[in-house]
This record gives structure tokens, sequence and C-alpha cells, in this order.
């Protein structure tokens, strides 16, 4: 794998999973406008579910493109690092707003 396809896949991980942490309030300014109606937000559930799908299923694509071209190279293993990294992140910083954990 060249040097630009590593930074593609990086930039493709890193772009929206650093919006979706900004959109939950990590980064200290104000939480975005509330999703739902009424007396309840959705946002953080609704923000926290795409940010794990996001980091889930880029983790299972580097995995795969990783098993693609077994034996493996390190800029796929090391993708697939990323991806894992990013999705236990995820998990311990937002998993108590999933609706499903």
């Amino acid at each position: 794998m060249s040097g630009r396809a590593f930074l593609a896949w990086i930039i493709l991980l890193g772009a929206p999973t650093a919006v979706l942490f900004g959109m939950l309030g990590d980064f200290g300014g104000t939480r975005s406008p509330g999703i739902g109606g009424g007396a309840y937000d959705l946002s953080g559930p609704l923000y926290a579910t795409l940010l794990v799908a996001l980091t889930g299923g880029w983790t299972v694509g580097a995995l795969l493109a990783t098993l693609r071209r077994w034996p493996a190279r390190g800029w796929n293993l090391a993708l697939a690092a990323a991806g894992a990294a990013s999705l236990l992140a995820a998990l311990l910083r937002h998993g108590h707003q999933l609706p499903f954990w």
C-alpha cells in the first residue's frame, strides 16, 4: 500500500470520527442542537450510534483489506489497529449513550 492510499484511509476514518466526537461535545464547545422533540433529546444516542457504526464498519473493512492481501504488510495492519483503537475509544467514551448497550 502506498503512502497516499494509507493517508486516504486515515482521512476517511479521521474526518467523520472527529466531526461526530465534536457533535457529542468532546472538544469543549457547546453541544450541537438537539434532535427530537418535546422534553427529550436524541442527539446523544444518535451520534453515538453513528460513531460506533462508522468506526466498527471501518475496522471490518480494514481487516478485510488486510486479509485480502495476505501476508499482510505493515500499512494494512496499522489501518486495522487504528480502526480498533478508534472503536475502543468510541465505546469507552460514549458507550453509555448507546440505546442497545
